[in-house]
């Protein structure tokens, strides 16, 4: 396990939102490493436009609080409101000289000298630069130019601005096998850490046997489940088509619209009397819901981003034991004799009901036994590996005008 080391995480979002994989990894980093997240900072338009709307946004700087401790070993640095992003030449490049120091002062009162810094987005490559990392690692999750929505040429423009970042990062850790073979080819120090599960909490809402929380006490089952992000990337007919074929399923819904792309589709989904939505779970709750569904659901939409998804939600479902009915994806390859897949509105309600009936104690704990196979401890020390390795050579002796690679050997290729 990765010890003594400082850890700054260039994240996408706020921390306090929905909980994705680098919540998990920066948590469990932290046990044994000093982590900062960097949320990303708003632009003027988004600042004003919340500050209107009478968000939570102090402009004042004497408002302003730089930094969240969130555990032992983990803080948050909200980027300072007072000086957004913006294009403008007059105050552009005095906001960002201010966002600099500031975020280096930050850094500096944590202790975070010559950090391991992680960037999820090719746009955060010229921030992070600031902090002088001693390794720097681009966290790939998804293929950015495949959401929907995007014309050809954003796609071409996303890619070639990721080019650059592949290239010069020092890891590259994916959480798909599709991504893996995308992004190998710009960097071969690119390696495969999976998604996985919080199985400790999993672990014990099936000990103790206890009774569904009091949200879904009353919906009837059986309950078809799915959490995580309501957005565009989840085929809303796939889920009209199976509230419409059998009334007396309940389909629950536990997560957060996504900010695009939803809104006719939601609300018409919405309407049925067997949709539930629940609203977001604190990450701490969600094996309580997911205990409670009689089926797991993962309904992704046909589009370039979904052969890159690695699904949070399929390691969650295999934690509690239910079957699950998903799209095809390439990345439940290793799973498929325990899930259950159709395409197309048929084909998916066929999947469904084939999960329905695989039911009994076996099938549950052969279901567990796979996520105990990919707990997120596991992925933790799988990335430890990786950068312990890439330290390695860093510290290496030099040889002719070469560095001496040591360790690598073994890490080369996927890592699961």
């Amino acid at each position: 396990m990765l010890s003594g080391h400082n850890i700054v995480y260039f994240g996408p979002e706020k921390w306090d939102g929905l909980w994705r994989n680098r919540h998990w990894l920066m948590s469990l980093f932290a046990r044994r490493n000093a982590v900062l997240y960097v949320e990303p900072q708003l632009s003027l338009r988004r600042t004003l436009a919340e500050w209107r709307r009478g968000g939570r946004v102090a402009l004042a700087p004497w408002r302003w609080q730089p930094t969240t401790h969130i555990q032992a070993g983990l803080h948050v640095y909200h980027p300072p409101p007072f000086a957004p992003k913006t294009k403008l030449p007059a105050l552009g490049p005095i906001t960002g000289t201010l966002r600099r120091g500031l975020l280096r002062s930050a850094a500096r009162r944590l202790g975070l000298q010559d950090p391991i810094v992680w960037i999820s987005r090719p746009d955060l490559a010229a921030t992070a630069g600031i902090l002088n990392p001693r390794l720097t690692i681009y966290h790939v999750v998804d293929e950015y130019s495949g959401y929907p929505g995007k014309s050809e040429a954003e796609r071409a423009r996303q890619r070639a601005a990721e080019l650059p970042v592949l290239r010069k990062a020092d890891l590259v850790i994916v959480s798909s096998r599709a991504l893996l073979e995308a992004k190998r080819p710009h960097n071969p120090r690119t390696f495969l850490v999976p998604n996985g599960v919080n199985l400790a909490g999993y672990q014990r809402q099936i000990e103790r046997g206890a009774p569904d929380p009091p949200e879904l006490a009353a919906i009837p089952r059986p309950r078809l489940g799915m959490i995580g992000l309501i957005g565009s990337t989840i085929d809303f007919d796939l889920l009209e088509t199976a509230a419409r074929a059998q009334p007396a399923w309940s389909l629950v819904m536990v997560g957060a619209p996504g900010p695009k792309g939803v809104g006719e589709r939601w609300s018409r989904l919405l309407g049925y009397a067997n949709l539930h939505y629940l609203g977001q779970a604190p990450a701490e709750r969600v094996p309580e819901f997911v205990c409670g569904f009689d089926v797991g659901l993962i309904p992704y939409a046909q589009t370039g981003h979904r052969p890159f998804i690695n699904p949070l939600k399929l390691y969650d479902y295999l934690a509690a034991g239910i079957p699950v009915a998903s799209v095809d994806l390439p990345s439940l390859d290793g799973f498929r004799h325990v899930v259950h897949v159709g395409d197309g509105p048929a084909g998916y309600v066929a999947a469904i009901e084939a999960a329905l009936a695989d039911r009994g104690a076996a099938r549950a704990a052969e279901r567990r036994r796979l996520a105990a196979e990919n707990s997120w401890e596991r992925r933790v020390e799988a990335a430890a590996q990786v950068i312990e390795n890439a330290l390695a050579v860093e510290r290496a002796p030099q040889e002719g005008g070469r560095t001496v690679e040591l360790g690598l050997e073994s890490t080369q290729g996927p890592l699961a």
